[in-house]
């Protein structure tokens, strides 16, 4: 679940895995401590959620009276409740995603240049996207990369999407995470960035992009991807009206390449070497056919 914010990040939390402890499990959760951005009012996105009624922040007016109660505190830490069975009713621990704040990124991709705060606002915009929560674990957890980049090679962060991979396998295994949130999760920290430059890379290269996240077979998985990239790229302050062409791009391109089927004569004489590079082939054909909007 995600609770958006009115002004920053108040209490934003995702929950990791089935509603089973959602009243009983995170009731319990102690009121989450100070933190360093900024200060908010919460509003839970068109939900009633028990657990956050617990801690008394539950409502907008409640948010409120407690920031006017306690004004020393600027906001609440960002907190990742296991809902899964590990750490019941406690904060799990979260040091990939603290490594973000304080972490500089290209003004001109990113306005809002701190990957803290564009992991606040990525999860802003996925709660405006999409009800999903598996989708807003993926986009929480897209660029946990960037907080491995050494200093001196900020604002760049090159090789930062499997850096991340790498970050969410460790995270799953702690949190247990459930296959299905681990699994695109990890699409989306690995290629989010391919997504966002669909419009640019060459057919072949696309249709690797869809080979490798096993899309064709999965295009109900490859659609929440785009899901989670489109709030990646809504989450960056003046990008936030803006088209996002790529997704809809992608879309076709997977489209036209689970649309190509062999003939009885095209399997003729072949072996299944013969036949997979024949298919493929047309499937690059197919996809290289298609109109590409204009770049945003």
């Amino acid at each position: 679940r995600v609770e958006r914010c009115e002004r920053g990040l108040l209490d934003e939390r995702v929950s990791l895995g089935h509603q089973d402890l959602r009243a009983a499990g995170s009731a319990s959760l102690p009121l989450p401590t100070r933190s360093r951005h900024y200060a908010a009012a919460t509003e839970l996105n068109g939900m009633n959620d028990p657990a956050t009624s617990a801690s008394g922040l539950g409502r907008p007016e409640e948010a409120r009276a407690f920031l006017e109660r306690n004004p020393d505190i600027e906001a609440v830490q960002l907190v990742i409740t296991d809902a899964n069975g590990v750490g019941r009713g406690k904060n799990v621990a979260r040091e990939e995603l603290d490594a973000l704040y304080g972490v500089p990124q290209p003004i001109r991709w990113h306005p809002e240049i701190d990957t803290g705060l564009h992991m606040e606002l990525v999860l802003a915009a996925a709660a405006g996207l999409t009800r999903e929560p598996r989708i807003v674990c993926a986009a929480l957890l897209h660029d946990l990369g960037k907080g491995l980049t050494p200093r001196e090679r900020w604002p760049a962060h090159h090789g930062h999407g499997q850096k991340g991979a790498a970050l969410v396998q460790q995270l799953a295994r702690r949190l247990r995470m459930p296959n299905d949130y681990r699994d695109l999760a990890l699409l989306a920290a690995r290629w989010h960035s391919h997504v966002h430059r669909a419009l640019e890379l060459r057919a072949g290269t696309v249709l690797e992009l869809l080979e490798t996240c096993d899309a064709l077979r999965r295009p109900e998985r490859f659609s929440e991807l785009l899901v989670a990239c489109e709030a990646d790229y809504r989450g960056r302050g003046a990008f936030t009206a803006r088209p996002y062409p790529q997704a809809g791009y992608l879309e076709q391109a997977l489209q036209a390449a689970r649309a190509v089927a062999l003939t009885a004569d095209d399997r003729t004489d072949r072996s299944g070497e013969q036949i997979g590079a024949l298919l493929r082939e047309r499937r690059l054909a197919a996809v290289a056919a298609l109109p590409r909007p204009g770049n945003p």
